[in-house]
């Protein structure tokens, strides 16, 4: 799993270290979202789906996009806008949403997103970090293939909306 330590810094860790000579490869969902390719780790998704119907509370979070059902069971919607403040969704007939697994004692929650490339599996020494900027505590900024992306950690993204850390 990678973790967000210090900026521009990953590391990447796992229950288990690899076999001696064995190389440590990490999946990743890459999808599109207000105009940025982003990433992230997909034993953290539980499931991509079409948009869901969500209902507004009263007094709701700014955040909270709303509660959706998935499944017979509630899931809180992240307002897509949160991750990338001032910047707008482009969704369109490709538009998707992500279901995070649930943590213990946690609802679910559920990140719309503007289309879904792919799912891919990196190696930690292909991302690169030099240079660039973490302009939140959820997400870096790395390159891959020479091409800009947002690594996206939803534990930490989570965690930012709930204790108003965003």
């Amino acid at each position: 799993m990678f973790e967000l330590e210090n900026p521009l810094e990953i590391t990447a860790s796992s229950g288990e270290s690899p076999a001696e000579g064995a190389e440590f490869i990490e999946k990743f969902v890459s999808f599109d979202l207000c105009g940025h390719r982003c990433l992230v780790e997909a034993d953290g998704v539980e499931e991509v789906v079409r948009p869901l119907p969500t209902s507004q509370l009263p007094n709701q979070p700014s955040w909270l996009l709303g509660i959706a059902a998935h499944r017979g069971d509630p899931v809180a919607v992240i307002e897509p806008s949160m991750v990338f403040p001032g910047e707008e969704t482009v969704a369109g007939s490709k538009a998707k949403t992500l279901i995070f697994r649930r943590s213990d004692g946690q609802c679910r929650f559920a990140l719309p997103i503007d289309s879904l490339r792919q799912l891919i599996s990196l190696r930690p020494d292909s991302l690169r970090f030099d240079g660039l900027q973490q302009p939140y505590k959820f997400f870096i900024e790395c390159e891959i293939d020479s091409e800009k992306a947002v690594l996206i950690s939803q534990r930490l993204l989570i965690e930012s909306l709930i204790f108003g850390e965003h």
